[in-house]
């Protein structure tokens, strides 16, 4: 996947984070995305002497608990599809954009609903954080730091291509994010007239789209061609997997063996007859793709 390619996926993801963020202000004073901000109020909620203080303080914890609920929602999906977590990801969280605008129809604007929309962020930042992306699509202060480093790095004369390929998707996620937050303002005041009502979908369409997208971009790999230097001496084929969700044997029941007719990602370690493969000089470190098919299995080419 080009570099010109995962800016262009971060900049969709953070788009949606921030143009869900600005109707969500605007409409109920909290953020669908910005956890930083609800757990601030959080905190001047409680600080506050009013009748809604025990409420404003309930609503904001509220509002974090259910994006953490996304998180661990989309890890479960993730152990179980690791391949399919983002296609089947997508039509939950556009289901959870279009009720909450469905309710806003139905009953109003109810601050509530925030709770409603806070999961699919969860779920988007578990996607981009920890996939092919590597990078925070909801949270700005984080890529704010990267940027500090790479300037850092620039003025005392240290920086290299690689540091520049590294803030690429954290710039692009700053920089889309604030657009997101101009394009949604001026939308929300100058074109809806501060009627809110229904802007939400077209965030939950772009954020859908995305998800897709990303298991499109990453997980659409087939396996390279096979690699002789690197052969499985046996039906073990003990491999240190770096992928996720992989299924292995039962722990106790033996080694940390993959299941047939899945695929990884591994690392070649060391040569060590104990282990079930051979890698012969050179091949160790080398990250491939292997599928698992049965004793005497291959490993792939260096992706």
């Amino acid at each position: 996947m080009s570099l010109r390619e995962k800016c262009l996926l971060t900049c969709g993801f953070a788009f949606a984070a921030g143009w869900s963020d600005v109707i969500c202000f605007a409409r109920y004073g909290s953020f669908a995305a910005l956890m930083t901000g609800n757990t601030i109020k959080a905190g001047i909620a409680a600080a506050t002497k009013s009748e809604q203080r025990f409420e404003n303080m309930v609503y904001y914890l509220c509002i974090l608990i259910c994006y953490i609920v996304g998180g661990v929602v989309f890890q479960a999906v993730k152990a179980r599809w690791p391949r399919r977590v983002g296609v089947l990801s997508a039509p939950v969280c556009l289901s959870l954009f279009i009720l909450s605008e469905v309710l806003n129809q139905i009953v109003g604007n109810n601050k509530w609903q925030v709770c409603i929309l806070a999961p699919t962020f969860g779920i988007q930042n578990s996607l981009t954080f920890g996939g092919g992306l590597q990078t925070n699509t909801t949270i700005i202060t984080g890529n704010m730091q990267k940027l500090s480093l790479a300037l850092y790095q620039v003025l005392a004369c240290k920086v290299t291509k690689a540091n520049l390929v590294a803030i690429a998707t954290p710039a692009a996620a700053v920089l889309s994010t604030f657009m997101a937050s101009i394009i949604g303002a001026v939308i929300l005041m100058d074109v809806a007239k501060l009627n809110a009502a229904w802007l939400f979908v077209p965030a939950g369409l772009l954020q859908a789209s995305m998800v897709v997208v990303h298991d499109k971009m990453f997980f659409q790999w087939s396996t390279p061609a096979v690699d002789q230097r690197a052969l499985a001496t046996d039906s073990s084929l003990q491999v240190a997997c770096e992928a996720s969700g992989l299924k292995t044997e039962e722990k106790g029941k033996g080694p940390n063996i993959p299941v047939q007719g899945t695929s990884c990602v591994v690392q070649l370690g060391e040569a060590a007859p104990e282990a079930g493969l051979r890698a012969t000089a050179g091949t160790a470190g080398m990250v491939c793709c292997v599928h698992i098919r049965g004793p005497r299995d291959t490993i792939g080419l260096p992706m």
